[in-house]
Parts: C-alpha cells; sequence; structure tokens
C-alpha cells in the first residue's frame, strides 16, 4: 500500500501521494532527490509541490506554499514527502506478481 500525507487547511481536506507517474512529472520539472541538500531552496518546493499532484493537479502553487507555510514540524514533513517518493522509485524494482514464467529475458554474454 502506497504510504500518503492526510492534511487540512481551512476547511479541505488534502491526500499527498507519489506514485511512479508523479514522480516522473516531478524529476521533469527539474527534481533531483541527489541535489535536495545542495540546493534547498529549489527542490524542496518541487517535492512540495509534486505531492499534490496524484489527488489535486489543479491546485495553485501560490495556495500550495500557503499550505506549506502553515505547517508545523516542516522537516518531518519534507522527510516524510521524500520517503514517499524514494517508495515510487522503488516500485521500479519490483518483482512481478504473477510469477507463471511467461517472461524472461538473457543477455547474450
Amino acid at each position: 500500500m502506497a504510504k500518503v500525507i492526510k492534511l487540512t487547511y481551512g476547511e479541505k481536506d488534502y491526500t499527498l501521494e507519489y506514485t511512479r507517474e508523479t514522480a516522473s512529472v516531478t524529476e521533469q520539472n527539474g527534481f533531483k532527490i541527489r541535489e535536495i541538500e545542495n540546493l534547498p531552496i529549489t527542490m524542496i518546493p518541487l517535492l512540495i509541490h509534486g505531492a499534490f499532484v496524484a489527488h489535486h493537479p489543479y491546485t495553485k502553487p501560490e495556495l500550495i506554499d500557503e499550505i506549506y507555510e502553515s505547517l508545523p514540524d516542516k522537516p518531518g514533513f519534507i522527510n516524510a514527502l521524500a520517503t514517499m517518493y524514494g517508495d515510487a522509485l522503488t516500485t521500479l524494482f519490483d518483482e512481478p506478481d504473477d510469477k507463471s514464467g511467461k517472461t524472461n529475458w538473457k543477455a547474450n554474454w
């Protein structure tokens, strides 16, 4: 089961989540997880905004920034988002549920 963050801002509930697709969109927008420590002012907003894409794709960037500014424990929040992003990444290496042998591969070296 995918990890999600539930938050309420004002009277609206939000579900933040990373999927392979939304992680890809976030990367296409310039996010690089390895640069989060070197370029935090650039990378952290990209990570935050990307988490809204799965369930709230039309949320205005200004509102996302406003929501973030109101959050307590920002370091914990960023760590949780990075964990969710990392989990989406690891799905690239998941083994298939169907182990019937219908698909095989072999290198010629």
